[in-house]
């Protein structure tokens, strides 16, 4: 019996399910066991950069870019002050970890 996690939202749901039912191939075929991580996918995604067009009045940008201000860093510094958030957490465990936790005490 092999324990599958369902995600829904940010919630995982531990659900046993039997692989063996659900894998049909051939009879020389090797049926292989694949783990994902996903955790890794949604950090780099919910990190992406997305552009952003500013508009400021001309003075303004003259004086901004004389001092050589980062644009970019300034705005998400300034949003992140105004929302009083922080960097998100990133997982501490390795995708190796995952995998480890996840394969002890399975058998098929």
């Amino acid at each position: 019996m092999f324990q599958g996690t369902l995600r829904v939202g940010k919630a995982c749901i531990h659900v046993p399910i039997n692989v063996l039912a659900y894998i049909f191939v051939k009879m020389s075929a090797v049926p292989l066991l694949v783990t994902a991580w996903m955790d890794l996918v949604r950090d780099e995604m919910a990190n992406k950069s997305i552009k952003k067009t500013l508009t400021i009045p001309k003075w303004l940008n003259d004086a901004a870019e004389n001092q050589k201000l980062n644009f970019s860093q300034l705005l998400q510094y300034a949003i992140k002050e105004r929302l009083g958030v922080t960097e998100p957490e990133r997982p501490m465990s390795t995708p190796s970890d995952e995998i480890s936790a996840t394969l002890e005490g399975q058998s098929l």
